[in-house]
């Protein structure tokens, strides 16, 4: 066997690989495409077939270990089951073996196409998931892009805590890795659920100018246990006006931006029985804030400062995603989730770039949506379009949207 020694202009010199152990002074000369072998000097030692064998079998494991998904353990078994007595007892010990596929198998993280992704996109999907996450990890967080009508993995991070300093740390970690490439990400939006530490963490990063989209169905999982935590599940359920009362203080969202506060003035004037408390809780925390006493107690005039809503409107107002047929929602990383947990990170990786690798060539091909949600985003489209050019008044909206958002 041989080892490259010298590339020449015209030719490739080679020496025995047995140089440095026995002073072999074998010399090879093959043309630059590795033809025509010309023995330069002979050995001095005669030839091992068996650690040829050996050799071979370990550069296919190699290669195999770069190339597939499959474990060391499992590439080291399948090579050396169909290897003769005589080159088994010449080949490197298991533990020795499996180090060294390893080791082939850490360059394969996710590449660079990755990140200019999210260099590139405007717009950023973030979500945690608890379920995912394994011991000694609180959740495992995913920063996805949307590459024409399919999302893909930017980032997977494990997280221990919910705080705004774990959640900083990890989008500095993310940005560091994107600077060490020459990559310089500036995202406009933030698609993400209603949690205020990860909010107020992408801004620290990010700035303020980002804007954050909060995502609907989250919006109606959070009222929803509202309703559970006032004791009103079961009139929901069971009474029709309640529930539709419910259905249109939910469809807010789908109200021009100007008008949620007209909107929401609407429904406190109009309300149904037993939903002033949910009502309030409502107007508190995602319209028009809280308010609280300020001043001296002698004054003859009081005082009152308004506290800013948690979560004000422009967060999850999505009239524009629904007339641009955007995204209302982080349906599709909940789905993500679900197909997560039955495949392996390595697995996942290799779909994405897949993707990616499809789009180069023109082959990427078009979500599928299901027909019933066609029909409910046509049905809320037109709704807001003829709201908006003052076809219906906000009575009937609400009402024709809470149809079409409560099943």
């Amino acid at each position: 066997m041989y080892t490259v020694h010298k590339k020449c202009a015209n030719s490739v010199r080679w020496r025995c690989c047995k140089y440095s152990s026995l002073k072999c002074r074998a010399i090879l000369v093959t043309t630059l495409a590795t033809t025509d072998p010309e023995l330069k000097t002979e050995h001095n030692h005669p030839a091992n077939e068996e650690n040829v064998k050996v050799t071979k079998c370990v550069q296919k494991m190699k290669q195999r270990a770069r190339d597939t998904l499959a474990k060391p353990v499992q590439i080291f078994t399948e090579a050396v089951s169909v290897l003769e007595d005589s080159t088994r007892a010449e080949m490197p010990t298991e533990k020795s073996a499996k180090r060294t596929l390893q080791n082939c198998k850490g360059p394969n993280m996710p590449n660079l196409r990755s990140l200019q992704k999210f260099v590139i996109e405007g717009a950023i999907y973030v979500d945690g998931n608890f379920s995912l996450a394994p011991p000694l990890f609180t959740q495992l967080y995913v920063v996805r892009v949307k590459v024409q009508e399919v999302f893909v993995i930017c980032a997977y991070s494990l997280l221990q805590k919910k705080t705004q300093s774990t959640y900083e740390t990890m989008l500095r970690a993310i940005v560091s890795a994107c600077e060490e490439k020459n990559l310089f990400p500036d995202p406009t939006n933030v698609h993400i659920d209603f949690e205020r530490t990860a909010i107020q963490a992408i801004k620290e990063v990010f700035g303020d100018h980002i804007i954050i989209r909060g995502c609907f169905y989250h919006l109606t999982q959070s009222t929803h246990r509202k309703l559970q935590e006032l004791g009103l599940e079961q009139r929901y359920r069971e009474n029709a006006a309640f529930s539709k009362f419910c259905g249109m203080l939910d469809s807010l969202v789908f109200l021009l931006l100007q008008d949620v506060d007209r909107g929401m003035t609407f429904l406190k004037d109009n309300i149904t029985e037993c939903a002033q408390e949910f009502v309030d809780y409502f107007d508190a925390t995602y319209v028009s804030g809280t308010y609280r006493r300020v001043g001296n107690n002698n004054d003859n005039n009081v005082r009152l400062r308004n506290i800013p809503p948690s979560f004000p409107p422009e967060t999850w107002n999505v009239y524009e995603e629904t007339v641009t047929d955007g995204e209302r929602t982080n349906n599709h990383t909940e789905g993500w989730n679900y197909r997560f947990s039955h495949l392996k990170m390595r697995q996942e990786l290799a779909v994405d770039k897949t993707k990616l690798q499809q789009q180069d060539l023109g082959r990427l091909p078009k979500k599928r949506k299901r027909l019933a949600y066609v029909i409910v985003q046509t049905r809320l489209k037109n709704l807001c379009r003829e709201f908006s050019e003052g076809e219906r008044d906000l009575k009937n909206f609400l009402n024709a949207v809470s149809h079409n958002i409560r099943f």
